[in-house]
């Protein structure tokens, strides 16, 4: 089992200056996700986004005991550059992603359209 963050076309974060009202860059926060037991290892991250040249997605992640994110919380992971790429976090029952959507020409768009973690415990993937 995955879990998903984002997967809905209302609830897609866009970064680009072809669109008035959608800015150059951006940076999306997930809600903090509960893994369901004390230690989970968070695998891997993978998402499906829409670029053109000059836009780029990287995300970063960090995770936790507590529900909220506090001083005992990792720090923020170093960049995940390529969905599907391992998540460099240590394994906690709590876990928060940031993605930096960026865009670095005059036209087209960065789209982020669905995030996925993928997490096992105790020998079971989910």
């Amino acid at each position: 089992m995955a879990t998903t963050f984002i997967d809905a076309v209302a609830d897609t974060a866009v970064a680009g200056s072809s669109y008035a009202s959608i800015v150059a860059t951006g940076t999306w926060v997930s809600p903090v996700v509960d893994g369901g037991k004390d230690v989970v290892y968070w695998n891997t991250l993978e998402w499906t986004e829409t670029t053109d040249p000059a836009t780029d997605i990287t995300f970063e992640a960090r995770t936790g005991a507590t529900p909220s994110p506090d001083a005992t919380w990792s720090v923020w992971s170093g960049p995940i550059l390529n969905s599907g790429d391992k998540l460099p976090v240590p394994g906690s029952r709590y876990i928060q992603i940031k993605a930096y959507l960026m865009h670095d020409t005059t036209s087209g768009a960065v789209v982020l359209h669905d995030v996925t973690i993928n997490g096992s415990y105790a020998g079971a993937e989910y």
